[in-house]
């Protein structure tokens, strides 16, 4: 599997939109595998970390819902802006679910460095999807400016 090659130039390890489809593509694949070996109410799966793109969230959540287990996974790097506005997606799509800990926007650099920074602001985290859908972030790293 490959890194986006820009952003891991900038010290981050986030996929790019080609990359990101490929990983979805072998979790899915993982996942009709193991369907059989899941106890229900009693197992549990556990990614490694920066292996999960954000965009494999819905399936996972509705995985875990659907097989009554708990996921916890390690995230992709990425920048808090996109986080935000994919956390806001799936909060449409998925009401009530997501348990958020913490105001993004505290993490964000200093208004004086705002401009200079904000196309570069990372952060990283892991996911815990309980087995009622219901899931939160971990932050695994102080977020990361790259100068």
């Amino acid at each position: 599997m490959r890194w986006d090659e820009k952003k891991v130039k900038q010290v981050a390890l986030s996929y790019n939109a080609t990359n990101s489809q490929r990983v979805q593509k072998i979790i899915k694949e993982h996942f009709k595998k193991i369907e059989d070996k899941i106890n229900k109410n009693s197992s549990i799966i556990v990614f490694p970390e920066n292996s999960l793109p954000y965009d494999i969230l819905e399936d996972i959540i509705k995985f875990a819902m659907d097989k009554g287990i708990v996921i916890i996974g390690g995230m992709e790097h990425e920048l808090i802006d996109t986080i935000e506005r994919k956390m806001q997606d799936l909060e449409r799509k998925l009401p009530n679910l997501y348990q958020n800990q913490y105001d993004y926007n505290s993490f964000r650099p200093h208004k004086t460095k705002q401009r200079r920074y904000k196309k570069h602001y990372f952060i990283n985290q892991s996911i815990i999807i309980n087995s009622n859908g219901k899931f939160c972030f971990q932050i695994k790293n102080i977020p990361t400016f790259l100068d």
